[in-house]
């Protein structure tokens, strides 16, 4: 009996070898999870940390202190080798019925004068419409020819009238408006 007595303390001791070391095992398991998680936090805040003195020393590397108050310098624009080629074109509807006012100005000396006047009187036109007005030296350049060829090609005033009438929408609209049968008051009797 002394036998299975020390049999049977043998395996109560073994069992508690074994209890122990797997609470041994869970513990150092969960002592490394936490030590893991601890080292991930301490690198989570150190790099929180790191950017944080990275934008405090990008934002006072770019304050101009020279200037009152501390003025955040404005980021340079390269000039680009596209910025060159393109900063010689300037263009608006205005500035290209101007061009066309131009060239139509050039044609009108090869062709019929009837023909010439309805060219010139329709760019006109359509460089009045495009906002072109008629202190510009190319549309005063422009009137006076057409109004030299129509005088030249014989057509009466009344017709360059009523062409130059339908060419300008203003002048039309007043005259619709202010055109016969109106009468400036005379003296109001009192």
């Amino acid at each position: 009996m002394a036998a299975k007595w020390a049999d049977v303390q043998r395996q109560k001791k073994e069992a508690e070898r074994a209890q122990y070391a797997k609470f041994a095992e869970r513990a150092e398991a969960a002592k490394r999870e936490r030590e893991e998680r601890m080292e991930l936090e301490r690198t989570e805040r150190e790099r929180a940390v790191r950017e944080r003195n990275a934008r405090i020393a990008a934002y006072q590397d770019s304050v101009d202190l020279s200037r009152p108050g501390g003025v955040l310098r404005q980021p340079t624009n390269g000039v680009t080798r596209e910025m060159l080629q393109n900063s010689r074109k300037t263009t608006s509807p205005a500035l290209v019925a101007e061009e066309r006012v131009k060239e139509a100005v050039s044609e009108v000396g090869s062709m019929p004068a009837a023909e010439a006047v309805a060219l010139l009187e329709q760019r006109i036109g359509e460089a009045r419409a495009a906002g072109v007005r008629d202190y510009s030296p190319t549309l005063k350049k422009a009137l006076a020819l057409c109004g030299t060829l129509a005088a030249a090609g014989g057509s009466s005033d009344s017709a360059g009238k009523a062409a130059s009438e339908t060419t300008d929408p203003q002048k039309a609209a007043f005259d619709a408006l202010f055109g016969g049968g109106y009468a400036p008051p005379g003296e109001l009797d009192l």
